[in-house]
């Protein structure tokens, strides 16, 4: 079974409602593990979600606000990113929580760590190189909003990145957990159970429901009709155990 290492934001003090959730969505499907963390030691945080890696034989990354920042730090991990705060030096971070005022340092360090590997681990040529990085935003967010920069700087046009939007403001609602984000899970399990490596069509087609248009966007050739029945045959497979 898949783990999903759920990091929360700045503001949450663990027990998110957003894993809550999660956990009854995909129970008996998805290992849900939401670690202890604290803020005021932002390297402290970054090593105890490598542990929590380390633990798990195959995982990939829920990362809220604050938590998106950590979880861009491990460039290997698939991630889906809820509202990340890509740069918190910018967000007034400092004036916000004068207790971080001591470590702006750090977080301008992995600040740059970001872009000397997460981005351009995303932004590869290679699609079989090129990890599943999801971006989820609230088109109301009342703190901040980096989805310009998430569209500039992690390539989207390549089939496993892609930017998602959602009515609600930083905080999701219940109804967008439920809805849009178990979906995402849903498309992520699907696509690294079927473009695994060792599938022959690995790195030629993209994620979503295999749609003619989506393919053009993409700049990519259809599937023949074979190929295109073999694809939705093992999708809905999956699909039905995930129901």
């Amino acid at each position: 079974m898949k783990t999903c290492i759920y990091i929360h934001g700045l503001e949450s003090k663990g027990n998110s409602r957003t894993a809550g959730i999660l956990c009854e969505e995909f129970a008996g499907i998805l290992g849900i593990v939401e670690p202890k963390i604290d803020y005021s030691d932002i390297q402290s945080v970054v090593e105890t979600i490598k542990v929590a890696i380390a633990k798990s034989s195959s995982c990939f990354l829920i990362g809220s606000s604050m938590g998106g920042f950590v979880a861009l730090q491990f460039p290997s991990v698939p991630k889906i990113l809820i509202n990340p705060a890509l740069r918190p030096t910018e967000t007034g971070i400092a004036k916000r929580h004068p207790q971080l005022q001591s470590q702006l340092s750090t977080f301008l360090e992995l600040e740059r760590y970001i872009v000397e590997h997460e981005i351009q681990n995303c932004n590869l040529g290679d699609r079989e190189d090129s990890l599943f990085t999801y971006g989820l935003f609230g088109l109301n967010d009342e703190l901040f909003s980096y989805r310009a920069e998430f569209e500039r700087d992690f390539n989207y046009t390549l089939p496993r990145n892609h930017i998602f939007t959602c009515p609600d403001g930083h905080r999701l609602s219940e109804a967008t957990v439920r809805n849009q984000l178990k979906t995402l899970i849903e498309y992520y399990l699907i696509d690294s159970t079927i473009f695994h490596e060792s599938h022959p069509y690995y790195s030629t087609f993209p994620l979503f429901g295999f749609d003619e248009e989506e393919y053009k966007r993409l700049g990519i050739e259809p599937p023949s009709e074979e190929r295109f029945a073999k694809l939705t045959a093992d999708r809905e497979k999956i699909l039905s155990k995930l129901k």
